[in-house]
């Protein structure tokens, strides 16, 4: 076991041999590095504590004998015969320093095996081949901290009971259900007491997540005995401010055959029946004129004489409906309460048009009733206008009066 130390943030980390000149992680501050092995030189203050060395003659003895040695060889051989050119001369080298064994890179090791098999187990929902990839007692253990049992010797049923819900977990997770579906950016080594082996992986989608395997070594093998993961840190949100209050606007709400659109102030027009022709419509617009005057005898004539036209005259009412600005005033709601009496009649209809508390609640008040009948009658008709004759035996139509010819004003 040697010891290196992090550049980033100076913390002293022990190393395994075989991590040594490799890409680790630190615990501390996170940052990945290459690990060194650290160089510890003596200290002034140890070298002074050293003892003197004792004098040995066995040196001296030894470098005399070799002095005689190389004397004696040098007065019976005789010198070598120089070399005749630079060619024939042969250069030696200095041996290179040996140097240090070279390390198993994270993405390599044995281990990261299981990793792969971990997340093709789980593509494939092969829960067999996933158990092989797991220290199962050591998962069994962090699930069941109360559990003093040996899991070896639990039952057998309670084993494959235990087994199904720990890989449905697993195979449910979206964080590992994304892992699953990508490939791996980074890998590191990550310095621990806790376990063997620990290697942190990061994916290519996201890689501000952490996944952080604890391996534990069977036999010759590793398996998985624990996997930690870790999402970015969220980032510090910042206060809300409490948004103005904005105007209460005024919204009519009519659905259409879209699904619902709200209007604001107009509504849009609303198509007229499908056989209404052009001499119809110079034909019922002078009637609608004259039934929605302030009350005499022409009025009611022009609403007699509308109610054979059935339901032709509906959109028409509905369209001036849109037209009247919603101003709020008096006046212009005693308009809305005519147009909703004519369609009370031509529909057999009863509505509760709110003419009640006619002068509280001052102009929203009065917009508010305005688009209450306005509202109320485009919802009606979006239900009945294509079902008109299922709205007649429904509200109990009465039969038709005779309808009069000729164009414009009538006369009884």
């Amino acid at each position: 076991m040697a010891h290196s130390r992090c550049p980033h943030c100076q913390v002293r980390l022990k190393i395994q041999d075989e991590r040594l000149h490799s890409k680790v992680r630190c615990p501390k501050c996170s940052e990945p590095f290459v690990c060194k092995p650290e160089t510890v030189t003596p200290t002034r203050a140890t070298a002074r504590r050293r003892p003197p060395p004792k004098p040995n003659s066995l040196p001296i003895v030894l470098a005399c004998l070799a002095l005689l040695l190389c004397g004696a060889i040098w007065f019976f051989y005789p010198d070598p015969p120089a070399p005749t050119s630079t060619q024939d001369s042969i250069a030696v080298l200095p041996p290179k320093p040996a140097s240090a064994p070279p390390q198993i890179a994270a993405r390599e090791h044995p281990a990261m095996k299981r990793v792969r098999f971990f997340s093709q187990s789980l593509s494939a929902r092969n829960f067999e081949s996933l158990a092989r990839q797991l220290d199962l007692p050591s998962w069994y253990k962090a699930k069941n901290p109360g559990d003093s049992r040996v899991y070896q010797l639990l039952p057998g049923d309670e084993i494959r009971a235990w087994e199904e819900s720990l890989f449905l977990e697993i195979s449910k997770n979206p964080f590992i259900l994304q892992f699953v579906q990508d490939s791996f950016f980074d890998v590191f080594y990550l310095e621990t007491d806790e376990a063997p082996l620990r290697i942190e992986v990061r994916i290519n989608s996201n890689p501000d997540i952490r996944w952080i395997f604890d391996f534990l070594q069977d036999g010759g093998d590793w398996r998985i005995a624990k996997l930690d993961i870790i999402p970015p840190q969220a980032k510090p949100v910042a206060e809300a401010k409490e948004p103005e209050a904005k105007p209460k606007e005024s919204k009519i709400y009519v659905e259409d055959d879209i699904g619902g659109r709200i209007f604001r102030g107009k509504i849009v027009a609303v198509d007229i029946v499908q056989d209404t022709s052009p001499e119809d419509l110079a034909i019922l617009n002078p009637l609608l004129d004259s039934a929605l005057q302030d009350g005499g005898l022409e009025s009611r004539v022009a609403k007699k004489d509308l109610i054979p036209w059935e339901n032709k005259p509906i959109p028409l009412l509905l369209n001036r409906l849109v037209e009247l600005p919603l101003d709020g005033s008096e006046d212009r709601l005693m308009e809305v309460a005519a147009i909703d009496g004519l369609l009370q009649a031509l529909t057999h209809r009863i509505s509760t048009l709110p003419m009640r508390a006619l002068g509280t609640g001052g102009k929203e008040g009065l917009v508010e009733r305005q688009n209450e009948v306005i509202g109320s009658w485009f919802t009606w008709w979006k239900v009945w206008g294509k079902r008109w004759e299922g709205w007649k035996k429904e509200a109990n139509f009465p039969p038709p009066p005779r309808r009069r010819g000729g164009k414009g004003r009538n006369s009884q």
